[in-house]
């Protein structure tokens, strides 16, 4: 339960974000004020507006951390790898989540399931997500960002992830949500290998630090 006034203050975000969701599970996330969340973490509504600008945030601060990182990862991958290769890179680095935040997640998801706002909010969150992965994958390839290879293979990966979170927040085991990412997204991205491959632009790197002209390359072998 949320302290009372009297006991000790909670002042770090982790904390907060598990007493905010004990509080939208008991009274609905639209019920609940920033300033009830304020009063029952012993913080003031300063503090908490420090950590978390809307209360939308409270919902979202792991995901929003990894969408702030995606593409920070995604510019790192060299411009030589195989595209499969970098977004699984890319989508598993990103994955900060310990066994410890599990109860949270799946706390949220079951917050998610049953409030049409925040089932709203979350689709239009994973649009973002999903249109980083889409243009990163048109980029490799040298074609639109609509383009229905990039659109596919981002979507598609977008919800195993997902599908993946979901199956971690309920499970008993110790393993970190990456590892369980990695586990829905390998063989799906495996499967697109060839696919990405066929036809993609590719850019060359030479020593003096400039992108030579781009040329399209075929399929990679099975």
């Amino acid at each position: 339960m949320p302290p009372g006034p009297g006991r000790p203050r909670a002042t770090t975000p982790e904390r907060i974000l598990e007493i905010a969701q004990e509080l939208f599970s008991s009274r609905g996330y639209a019920e609940t004020s920033m300033s009830q969340i304020a009063e029952a973490a012993g913080v003031s509504r300063t503090t908490l507006f420090s950590y978390f600008g809307a209360k939308s945030d409270l919902m979202w601060r792991d995901y929003d951390l990894n969408l702030e990182a995606l593409p920070r990862a995604l510019e790192r991958r060299p411009l030589d790898e195989e595209i499969a290769t970098s977004v699984l890179a890319c989508l598993v680095e990103v994955q900060i989540l310990g066994p410890e935040r599990r109860a949270v997640v799946a706390r949220r998801w079951e917050l998610i399931d049953k409030t049409p706002d925040l089932r709203i909010a979350t689709a239009e969150r994973a649009a973002k997500y999903a249109e980083l992965l889409a243009q990163f994958i048109a980029a490799r390839r040298g074609e639109s960002t609509s383009a229905f290879l990039p659109q596919v293979v981002a979507h598609a990966a977008l919800s195993a992830s997902v599908a993946a979170s979901r199956c971690w927040a309920v499970s008993e085991v110790g393993d970190p949500l990456a590892d369980w990412v990695e586990r829905a997204l390998r063989p799906l991205l495996c499967g697109y290998r060839a696919a990405l491959e066929d036809g993609r632009v590719t850019l060359s790197t030479p020593e003096n630090g400039r992108a030579s002209a781009p040329t399209r390359r075929g399929a990679p072998s099975p």
